[in-house]
């Protein structure tokens, strides 16, 4: 989540950076909410405060002054409801806009609409001239009898492949080839939960912006499809049960920091992706 200083303290550089995502935000309306929610809670905070005295006063009175401060303090608090609820309906609404703005854009990243407005910033060794059409890894795959999407296909759906004899060990060469190399470099090797609480897919971002691409687990029964409060969400990457080891845990500044490596098998919808980059094993629904 962006710091909401960046809001108060300099809205132009927000502005700035939404404009250049060509994203179009009502930053005045959004400030306005801002403002409106900080002076309805610090309201709310003066009645409670309030009534908190005059419960300390009425003890010391009498009588009639005593009934006249009891019927005061009823308002004080009745004003003290309807300003908490209020104050609580607006920081709902402020947080349904705010989580979903971006972070802001390096002043490095150029301006553009699609790929095409890239910048190459550096480039590496001398491609290859194989003297042939080289052929991809699908039609190696595939002539290898190695990589099997036909039939994953079959089993599941468009974008499945089954890895097969050598592929499925260079798979388990690779992974032990990252784990060894980042177990000497002082981190932890993690195997994750893959299914996890909204909270967590929240908490790393990839919530409420990326909702269309996670799997839920768990609808209601009646079958209109609504999700249950207490879903369950397969994880797209690891990191969103490794970032979520710690969840609702202080952790002691000394013993930061915390090196964790994750491995786990990630799904992803990818939604909105049909036809871009889909041949073969490139954005499909399951992957490690």
């Amino acid at each position: 989540m962006i710091d909401v200083a960046l809001l108060r303290d300099d809205p132009q550089a927000l502005k700035a950076s939404l404009d250049r995502r060509g994203l179009a935000v009502d930053l005045d309306a959004l400030t306005d909410l801002d403002r409106r929610r900080r002076e309805i809670r610090t309201r709310a905070e003066s009645l409670r405060a309030e009534q908190r005295q005059s419960g300390k006063n009425i003890a010391t009175l009498q009588g009639d002054a005593k009934q006249a401060a009891i019927a005061a303090a009823a308002r004080v608090s009745e004003e003290y409801k309807a300003s908490i609820t209020e104050a609580d309906d607006l920081d709902a609404e402020f947080g349904r806009i705010w989580m979903t703005l971006p972070n802001p854009v390096h002043p490095s990243v150029p301006f553009g609409h699609s790929d095409e407005d890239n910048q190459e910033i550096e480039t590496w060794g001398t491609v290859p001239d194989f003297g042939f059409e080289p052929k991809d890894h699908l039609d190696l795959g595939q002539a290898l009898g190695i990589i099997d999407v036909d039939r994953a296909v079959r089993l599941s759906g468009s974008r499945f492949a089954y890895l097969k004899g050598p592929a499925a060990m260079l798979e388990f060469a690779l992974i032990r080839y990252a784990m060894d190399h980042l177990l000497e470099a002082g981190f932890t090797p993690v195997v994750p939960p893959v299914l996890v609480r909204e909270e967590a897919v929240f908490g790393t971002g990839f919530f409420p912006a990326g909702r269309e691409q996670v799997y839920a687990v768990g609808v209601d029964a009646s079958g209109s499809g609504e999700v249950e409060p207490d879903a369950l969400y397969l994880a797209a990457t690891a990191e969103i049960p490794l970032a979520g080891l710690h969840m609702g845990e202080l952790l002691d500044g000394a013993d930061l920091p915390l090196r964790y490596a994750g491995f786990s098998t990630c799904f992803r919808r990818e939604a909105g992706t049909y036809g871009k980059d889909t041949r073969g094993m490139f954005r499909v629904h399951q992957f490690d």
